[in-house]
């Protein structure tokens, strides 16, 4: 597993945030206007709100993750620590993807729903994520942290794809 210090992790956060945010205000208006007869205001300010903090979340919890991993390994968390907060982290993953499918039922245009199923499957791997680095924590099995790994990249290659964040 790669490691950072928490300084680096910090610094690298609030860089790729102030970066996404940006990206996310350019990529929200590069977008082609709708018709003006067919632009709910309202709906349309909950379907960028929507986005907005999904794409925060998602990137946060990668974070998290990450972070929660690399500290149980350099011994910054005991065991037990690491467990509750990875756990604190993996519990909402669930009720957020229901919450997202109810939003997905709702979104009436495509573009929207597209961007939203983005979403729901990269809660997915980041849930695969979680999963494996608990099982590995609880056997030791190299399969399982062959798996975390792959769901890191995976999520890491989704996220940042989704949020217009490129690698300096």
């Amino acid at each position: 597993m790669r490691r950072r210090t928490l300084a680096q992790l910090v610094v690298r956060a609030a860089a790729a945030i102030a970066v996404m945010l940006g990206t996310w205000d350019a990529a929200v208006r590069a977008q082609p206007p709708r018709p003006k007869d067919t632009v709910d205001p309202a709906k349309a300010d909950l379907s960028e709100t929507v986005g907005l903090l999904s794409g925060l979340h998602l990137y946060q919890t990668y974070l998290n993750i990450g972070m929660i991993a690399d500290c149980k390994t350099e011994g910054v968390y005991p065991e037990k620590d690491a467990r509750t907060l990875l756990a604190s982290i993996m519990t909402p993953l669930e009720k957020i993807d229901k919450q997202l499918e109810k939003v997905l039922k709702r979104m009436t245009e495509k573009d929207d729903r597209e961007a939203l199923d983005t979403v729901r499957k990269l809660v997915s791997v980041l849930r695969e994520e979680g999963k494996q680095l608990q099982l590995y924590w609880e056997t030791g099995k190299a399969e399982h942290s062959t798996k975390y790994e792959a769901a890191r990249k995976e999520a890491w290659a989704g996220i940042s794809k989704l949020l217009g964040i490129e690698e300096p």
